[in-house]
């Protein structure tokens, strides 16, 4: 079975373009050195567009991004879910429990704000009331926590993204790990899959 376009969703919506996306002026390249403050962030790349449900699913499908946890599973999808969900919780994995692996400190540390960008994004058009950054205990949980503070004393009345501690174990960034970690649990992976049973 051919994957519909999500340009159309349920045979109805406009055609969205990644050109209807105003390109900011400057490379969008991960700022070094000192931590950017928020303040900096806006300069450098404008506050948030409002972007409809249907049209940030289908910029997401025309941009092919896609999970970076090793299956690839197209963020598109996943948003599509959120915004037919009754109660969405929108949740930013940088739990980063791969061996050896550092990409989500280097991006909270380089750029915290780009991600919190994200989820507010993905938030709003979802229509969550709550967005949540799991982000691994120690380095990446003290940038984010960072992060968060300093978008706090600019609130533009968006859903603020609250950061869970994520233990420094292997399994505790798996994904039905994490949803039971943001509803109070244990954060150990379960059964049913999460886009079956979301966070409780």
């Amino acid at each position: 079975m051919a994957a519909r376009s999500p340009a159309e969703p349920d045979g109805g919506g406009d055609p969205v373009t990644m050109t209807d996306v105003r390109a900011p002026s400057g490379p969008r390249l991960l700022v070094t050195g000192a931590r950017p403050s928020y303040a900096d962030h806006l300069a450098r790349h404008g506050p948030l567009p409002q972007v409809a449900p249907h049209r940030l699913v289908a910029l997401l499908y025309e941009a092919g991004l896609t999970g970076r946890g090793g299956a690839a599973f197209p963020v598109w999808r996943k948003l599509e879910v959120a915004v037919a969900a009754d109660r969405p919780v929108v949740v930013g994995n940088a739990a980063e429990g791969e061996p050896a692996s550092v990409k989500d400190r280097v991006l909270l540390e380089a750029n915290p704000q780009l991600v919190l960008d994200g989820l507010e994004l993905v938030a709003a058009a979802a229509g969550a009331e709550r967005a949540v950054l799991c982000a691994r205990e120690g380095a990446t949980q003290v940038a984010a926590e960072r992060a968060v503070a300093d978008r706090t004393v600019a609130r533009e009345g968006r859903c603020a993204v609250e950061v869970v501690t994520v233990p420094r174990r292997f399994l505790a960034g798996e994904e039905s790990a994490l949803a039971q970690l943001v509803g109070g649990g244990p954060a150990l992976p379960r059964t049913p899959p999460v886009w079956q049973s979301g966070v409780r």
